[in-house]
């Protein structure tokens, strides 16, 4: 442990750069494959149809920017890095914004659809 930490510090910004993007390489690979799996699962129901073009899409720009980091790493492709990270950029404002939505959705149901607010259509005391 001590050795890996002082070579470290022995190498360059540029190759920690380096070494860092191209084990990243494989982790952005499985989570493309797995964001694949979540859009075929989804396309088996009606509502999930739908929306099963989302982590198909997000599979796709992880598996672009997987091959970009790739490309600047083992091709020595620099200029490959700004889109690398415009693709990991548009993944996760993509995610932010699905799981914004899907916090809101939860809530409504908890409050309109369970029963705590939706009781006060129905007869029953209201909790708040």
């Amino acid at each position: 442990m001590e050795a890996s930490v002082s070579s470290l510090r022995n190498q360059s910004p540029a190759d920690r750069l380096a070494d860092t993007i191209q084990r990243m390489v494989p982790w952005l690979r499985i989570l493309a494959i797995i964001s694949f799996f979540y859009g075929a699962l989804a396309a088996f129901s009606l509502i999930g149809l739908l929306l099963a073009w989302v982590p198909v899409l997000l599979g796709v720009w992880l598996y672009l920017a997987a091959n970009r980091a790739q490309a600047a790493v083992v091709d020595r492709q620099w200029q490959a890095l700004p889109e690398m990270l415009r693709k990991l950029y548009f993944y996760f404002a993509l995610t932010t914004v699905m799981h914004l939505i899907l916090l809101a959705a939860l809530f409504w149901f908890l409050l309109f659809e369970s029963g705590l607010l939706g009781s006060a259509k129905s007869g029953w005391p209201v909790l708040f």
